[in-house]
């Protein structure tokens, strides 16, 4: 499963509830072209400022799934279409990032397939990392993959703002009801870019923006807050450590966007288990 995942950041005079309202009207547009071309689901996370820590990268992320990468690719095209207005940034965005990835998901699978039938919000703590630069992108993604419920955190008894490294086991309150992995993949995006200036893509020969995004789901928002209290105790993303080279957190709240929730399929789905 290919992920196309969309940073944005709202310029400094839109308050946050404006800026979520225009964005959250604008995203199903992505979805209107010809049936070849439609993503498989569309999902829009939505930040919780100061909940995950002093850092606010991004005002919202979008993210769309594609069965593989000929998939995207008649969507990154039909982007391309002058008829098509879905790839000009709205005015509520000031600055947007596009970065592809492989999904992985390691944990709540079962969870996550009754997660896309319900209506309901859900929250998520994501992880944004850039890779030790002793590693290539390939092992980098191969020891990620291996590090699933540990994490680097500050050594116990040592001082706030120590630099070693420790590797801490994630706590089962804090791990969350599914946690998934997106690794990124060099796009095979079309020749030309989205007809925006404001548009920022990753094409071939480009490096992602990160090299690691995580997602940790939770039904409420207080299980979340065990977890940002866990990795805010233990310093994790702060301590050095041979994996990454830096790290930052978010806290976000997301929303359904396509396909529109049919209560029917939800049912059926329901009495089946």
């Amino acid at each position: 499963m290919i992920k196309r995942i969309q940073f944005v950041n709202k310029p400094g005079g839109v308050t946050v509830a404006a800026f979520q309202q225009a964005w959250l009207a604008t995203l199903p547009d992505l979805c209107t072209g010809p049936e070849p071309t439609r993503p498989l689901r569309l999902v829009a996370c939505l930040s919780l400022p100061g909940l995950a820590g002093p850092d606010h990268l991004h005002d919202g992320i979008s993210m769309t799934w594609f069965t593989n990468q000929d998939h995207l690719q008649r969507f990154e095209s039909w982007l391309t279409q002058p008829t098509c207005t879905a790839a000009h940034a709205p005015d509520c965005v000031e600055s947007s990032h596009v970065l592809c990835a492989r999904e992985v998901v390691l944990r709540g699978a079962p969870w996550l397939d009754q997660r896309w039938h319900t209506p309901a919000e859900k929250f998520k703590h994501m992880a944004l990392a850039r890779r030790a630069q002793t590693l290539s992108p390939a092992a980098f993604s191969e020891r990620w993959l291996g590090k699933q419920g540990r994490v680097a955190g500050a050594k116990p008894g040592a001082k706030p703002g120590a630099k070693q490294g420790h590797t801490l086991a994630i706590p089962e309150t804090a791990k969350g009801l599914a946690y998934i992995q997106n690794h990124p993949v060099q796009n095979s995006a079309p020749e030309q870019p989205p007809a925006s200036s404001k548009l920022q893509q990753d094409f071939m020969g480009m490096p992602p923006l990160y090299d690691a995004i995580n997602e940790v789901y939770f039904d409420h928002l207080d299980g979340m807050q065990q977890r940002i209290d866990f990795f805010h105790t233990h310093e994790v993303g702060k301590a050095s450590a041979d994996l990454v080279r830096w790290a930052r957190f978010l806290a976000v709240r997301e929303q359904v966007v396509y396909p529109p929730f049919n209560p029917t399929i939800s049912r059926t789905k329901a009495e089946s288990r």
